[in-house]
């Protein structure tokens, strides 16, 4: 398993007092979006020893719903002051728990249209958005009409998938 970077601000006691200062903490627990905020347990070390949340230490976190790098602010508490901020990842969800479906068109008066697309993330019983969560790429046959679409993740999603549509 993969640690996340580590990422470290300091700032003085609130109290002002000597204090233990936080030098390191880190998350090892990999996370994987499904639209609810991800909270991981940091680990978090004050020379050798494992300081204890609540007790020791209090975790806030940022940014840690959709896919990309979250924060956990690490604040001191107790007889440990200072602060540490740990990024971690949270991975775009792959489209193997998607369900693509393709209905293709019509040739009205002549022209191809493209097919209509739906994407259904059948484990959170959610439909996609297109332009927000995939985007679609039709190609055409020599008539112009689709042959085959692609819809490619994005954002919260990863991968392709391919659809032959055998619209002309």
């Amino acid at each position: 398993m993969r640690n996340n970077h580590i990422h470290h601000e300091w700032r003085e006691n609130a109290t002002g007092r000597a204090s233990r200062n936080l030098t390191s903490a880190i998350v090892t627990h990999p996370c994987f979006y499904d639209g609810q905020p991800k909270t991981p347990s940091p680990v978090v070390m004050w020379k050798g020893r494992m300081l204890d949340e609540g007790t020791d230490y209090e975790v806030t976190f940022a940014n840690n719903v959709d896919a990309g790098v979250g924060k956990a602010t690490i604040e001191g508490k107790g007889q440990y002051g200072g602060s540490v901020v740990v990024s971690f990842t949270i991975h775009p969800r792959h489209f193997a728990n998607c369900e693509v479906t393709v209905v293709p068109s019509r040739l009205r008066k002549g022209e191809a249209h493209a097919p209509s697309v739906t994407v259904t993330d059948r484990g959170l019983g959610t439909t996609l958005v297109a332009g927000r969560d995939y985007e679609v790429a039709h190609t055409r046959a020599a008539d112009g009409g689709v042959v085959s679409t692609t819809v490619y993740g994005k954002g919260n999603y990863t991968s392709l998938a391919i659809a032959s549509t055998g619209n002309r």
